[in-house]
C-alpha cells in the first residue's frame, strides 16, 4: 500500500497532509454536536434545569455546525485540488514511462488492452479514491476514536462494551478482506479482458463485419462480457455478507 502510494505522489511525502489535516479538523466538529447534545440531555433530566446552561450548550452546537461547514468545504476543495493534481502527474509519468519502452511490449499487450485500461480505467478509480473516498476512510478512523474518548472520559465501563462489540467483529472484517483480495483480483482481470474485447470489437469492426461476425457471433466478446458480469456480482455479494455480519455485532 504505502509503495503504491509513492508511486502515485511520485514519492512526495506530505502531498497530502493538508487535506488529510482538514478533513480531521472537519469530523472532530461534525462529531462534537453530539456531545453537547448528551449534555443538554443531562441537564434536562437533572433535578435542577439550569435554562441558561443549556442554552450556552445549544450556541456551542450552532457554532460548530458553522465551523463544519467551513471546514467541510475547505476540506473538500483540497481533497479534490490534491487529488486530480496528483493523478494528473501520475499520468503524466505513466505517459513517459510508456513512450520510452520499446515498440514490442505495445505489440504484445495493447491488442489485449492492458495498457489501454491502465490509462483510462486504472487511474480513474485511484483519482477517484483520493478525491471522493479519502473523506471516508478519515471519518472513519477518526470519529471512531473520538467517540471511545469521549465515551472513557463519560463512563469507562461504557467505553470498554463499545470496544469489545469491535474486538467481536475483527474477525469477520478481516474474512471479508481476505474474501475481497481474492474476488478482487479475479474481478479486476475480467474487467481487463472485458475492455480488450470492446477494444477488439471496435477496432476491428470493419472485418468483422466482413466476415459476418457481428453481435453474439463474436463469441470472445459474449464470454468476456458474461464473465465480467458473474464477477461484478461475485465481488458485491460474497464480501458483503461478512462486511454487513461486522456491521450487525459492531455497531
Amino acid at each position: 500500500m504505502k509503495a503504491a502510494l509513492n508511486v502515485i505522489t511520485g514519492g512526495k511525502k506530505g502531498a497530502y497532509n493538508r487535506a488529510i489535516l482538514l478533513q480531521i479538523i472537519h469530523d472532530l466538529f461534525k462529531g462534537a454536536p453530539y456531545g453537547f447534545l448528551i449534555f443538554i440531555l443531562w441537564e434536562l433530566f437533572s433535578p435542577a434545569i439550569d435554562m441558561n446552561h443549556i442554552i450556552l450548550l445549544i450556541g456551542a452546537m450552532i457554532v460548530t455546525f458553522i465551523l463544519q461547514y467551513f471546514t467541510g468545504k475547505w476540506a473538500l476543495v483540497a481533497c479534490h485540488e490534491g487529488g486530480y493534481t496528483l493523478c494528473s502527474e501520475a499520468r503524466l509519468n505513466l505517459g513517459e514511462h510508456l513512450r520510452k519502452l520499446p515498440m514490442g511490449f505495445f505489440k504484445k499487450r495493447d491488442p489485449p488492452g492492458d495498457v489501454t485500461a491502465v490509462m483510462l480505467q486504472d487511474m480513474s478509480f485511484v483519482e477517484n479514491i483520493f478525491t471522493h473516498l479519502l473523506a471516508d476512510i478519515v471519518a472513519a478512523i477518526v470519529i471512531p476514536l473520538m467517540l471511545l474518548i469521549f465515551l472513557f472520559v463519560l463512563d469507562w465501563r461504557l467505553a470498554l462494551a463499545t470496544l469489545a462489540t469491535v474486538v467481536l467483529a475483527l474477525p469477520m472484517l478481516y474474512i471479508s478482506n481476505v474474501v475481497l483480495a481474492r474476488i478482487g483480483k479475479k474481478h479486476h482481470q475480467s474487467r481487463v479482458d472485458s475492455d480488450s474485447r470492446i477494444l477488439e470489437y471496435l477496432q476491428g469492426i470493419r472485418y468483422i463485419k466482413a466476415y459476418n461476425l457481428v453481435g453474439k457471433r463474436f463469441s470472445k466478446l459474449e464470454n468476456a462480457l458474461t464473465e465480467f458480469h458473474k464477477d461484478s456480482l461475485r465481488v458485491e455479494v460474497y464480501p458483503g455478507a461478512f462486511a454487513s455480519s461486522y456491521n450487525a455485532v459492531s455497531a
